[in-house]
């Protein structure tokens, strides 16, 4: 059986984020889902935690390609 890791790249998603998270946990194929939320000033880490993240990655640097 293949399993998946799905990762979740966020900004400000505070009111998507919970049921993205939990529709990627419902996939029988993903075992682990993975919120990177990327400087949100809103909700949206504490959103997907509270919906089963695996795993929520804080960036404090906000922008595309910045690590």
């Amino acid at each position: 059986m293949n399993s998946e890791m799905n990762y979740s790249m966020s900004f400000n998603d505070e009111q998507a984020i919970g049921d993205a998270t939990r529709e990627f946990k419902d996939c029988p194929q993903v075992h682990r889902v993975v919120v990177v939320d990327n400087a949100s000033s809103d909700g949206t880490s504490q959103a997907a935690r509270e919906a089963g993240a695996d795993a929520v990655v804080v960036e404090e640097v906000p922008g595309y390609g910045s690590c």
